[in-house]
């Protein structure tokens, strides 16, 4: 890249965060797989700069040559209509795209038969509006394996209540991350509640492939629903996620903030066509429904 990302961040002379770590990635090759579908190639270049809190996104928003940026996510976009074997390379001189964020879209069912309703969060920060449970990768191993990044996040944001037994669930999974343990704590503390029995879960395939080479390593990553996102410089890798709970069951927000819960509004929607004009059914805040939601209308630019 030309510019010389990696002198600019370290100008940043604050403590590095143990759980946030990205790279910045100039060199990608984007190819048509057909059917709306593409496959996205990333060359991760060992001496890239590496992002060692967010506060250091700030700090490289001025030195960004956005209309490149947004060139690129337009020719990313416009392949995923052309037919199968088009590709296009990208080396950015002036831009380049955080890897890895990673998260999931969640459908939720209330049983068999059930419609389901898809579930986001409020985002409050920029990019502002609906988001999907996400986050940033902490690790280099999490550069690869995006897959066990969306996991992880969904299990440390997407958490439950059951009003009528006042007991908080937590999604299925090995192991109980730390973020996962406070969250459940606070809310079960907060509402009086004890631990419930955890909330099963399957994984439902994307369109698209993510192949990440860093290294020495290369991974291949199918299922996947990828973006870029110039406003954000980022690529989010999302999977989908089907989660079937019990009729007395409502969204709770464990996201957490220096070991505060943020509490976001958790909306659910319809349809598709619903999350993209950020018009919920329904919106949770700490369990129970707000009833005034007209502010909260946008999609966040990273889901579209």
């Amino acid at each position: 890249m030309s510019t010389d990302f990696p002198t600019i961040l370290k100008e940043d002379t604050g403590p590095p965060s143990s759980d946030f770590r990205q790279i910045l990635c100039d060199h990608m090759l984007v190819s048509s797989l057909g059917q709306g579908g593409v496959q996205l190639e990333l060359f991760l270049d060992c001496d890239a700069a590496i992002l060692r809190h967010s506060r250091q996104k700030t700090m490289l928003m001025p030195h960004l040559d956005w209309e490149e940026g947004q060139k690129t996510e337009s020719l990313f976009r416009r392949l995923r209509h052309l037919p199968a074997g088009r590709d296009e390379t990208f080396r950015l001189k002036a831009f380049a795209f955080r890897h890895a964020s990673a998260g999931v879209l969640a459908s939720l069912s209330r049983g068999e038969g059930k419609r389901r309703q898809l579930l986001l969060f409020w985002r409050d920060i920029h990019p502002i509006g609906w988001n999907v449970a996400n986050g940033a990768s902490s690790s280099d191993d999490e550069f690869l394996n995006v897959k066990s990044l969306a996991l992880r996040e969904a299990r440390e944001e997407l958490l439950f209540w059951n009003r009528d037994n006042n007991t908080v669930h937590a999604l299925a999974g090995e192991g109980v991350p730390d973020e996962l343990e406070e969250a459940r704590h606070l809310w079960c503390a907060g509402l009086n509640a004890k631990p419930g029995d955890p909330v099963p879960w399957s994984l439902k395939g994307g369109p698209d492939t993510l192949v990440t080479h860093f290294q020495g390593n290369r991974q291949r990553t199918d299922g996947l629903a990828l973006t870029l996102s110039a406003a954000d410089f980022g690529i989010e890798c999302i999977v989908g996620m089907e989660i079937t709970v019990g009729p007395g069951l409502v969204p709770l927000d464990g996201e957490l903030l220096d070991s505060r819960l943020l509490n976001r509004p958790v909306g659910l929607f319809a349809t598709l066509d619903d999350a993209r004009r950020g018009c919920a059914g329904v919106t949770y805040r700490s369990g129970r429904s707000l009833e005034e939601t007209t502010a909260l209308t946008a999609l966040c630019p990273v889901t579209r």
